[in-house]
């Protein structure tokens, strides 16, 4: 199993690279911008857990079938239910992600706009 979970994390090794650094980028900023920080970073841990976890389970499925005597309809069942559960993983990170941006910021001052700071 190590293998093949090595396997998995060596096929995403350049986004586990952008995961990574992009998780120091929130600690190194947290002094500045505390929340916006703790978001990005949660956002991201999230993914990178989303993406162990998933590759864990596919490969524990096939035995799974095998001592639960599941059909192969059953385990496809199961794989369609690992994905949808995957894919909620990754909107939620994308919302996150998404409020992150937009998180926190002061409208631009124009003359017409009632917003001056």
């Amino acid at each position: 199993m190590s293998a093949y979970l090595l396997r998995a994390m060596l096929q995403r090794a350049p986004l586990l690279l952008v995961i990574l650094v992009g998780i120091i980028f929130a600690l190194a900023r947290w002094k500045r911008h505390p929340k916006i920080s703790f978001c990005a970073a949660v956002g991201l841990v999230i993914y990178l857990f989303k993406h162990i976890v998933l590759a864990q389970l596919s490969y524990s499925i096939p035995g799974v079938m095998k001592s639960w005597n599941l059909s192969y309809a059953a385990a496809n069942n199961m794989y369609t239910a690992l994905y949808v559960v995957g894919d909620l993983a990754f909107a939620a990170v994308v919302i996150i992600l998404v409020i992150t941006a937009f998180a926190q910021r002061t409208p631009i001052a124009t003359q017409d706009s009632p917003y001056r700071p």
